[in-house]
């Protein structure tokens, strides 16, 4: 998906560094160039699969939510304030002032991805009682 590639990528990166060199390569398979002196007990790879899989299941933002789900940010607003989406708490974003938006759980967005019909279930229910969203 890549939601978060670049972040990925700059923990591998610095998990790494300055033993190694990284390159990125077609597919975005990682493909490493140990120096010489850089045994395989020289990078904490517990360490950086504990921040890969941190993460991956740190909630979604509205926008990472957008990304990944088949849906508008008007049904997003409004499903969230019914109580179809639950949010897993909130993060505060400064934009001039300080805005709270809520956040997503990855375990939520995984199942209502592998139920896709529960998306349209919504959207026709919505429909029935005249809240169309567009």
């Amino acid at each position: 998906m890549g939601l978060r590639r670049g972040q990925a990528k700059r923990f591998v990166r610095a998990a790494f560094w300055p033993r190694a060199r990284i390159e990125w390569r077609a597919l975005n398979e990682a493909f490493v160039i140990l120096a010489p002196d850089c045994g395989p007990d020289s990078v904490d790879l517990a360490d950086l699969m504990g921040r890969l899989v941190e993460l991956a299941k740190r909630p979604l933002t509205p926008k990472e939510l957008l990304a990944v789900l088949p849906l508008t940010n008007k049904e997003r607003v409004r499903w969230t304030k019914v109580g179809r989406l639950t949010p897993s708490g909130s993060v505060s974003i400064r934009k001039g002032q300080i805005v709270s938006v809520p956040t997503y759980s990855v375990s939520q967005v995984e199942r209502l991805l592998g139920a896709p019909q529960v998306i349209c279930d919504w959207r026709e229910e919505d429909a029935r009682l005249g809240k169309d969203g567009h």
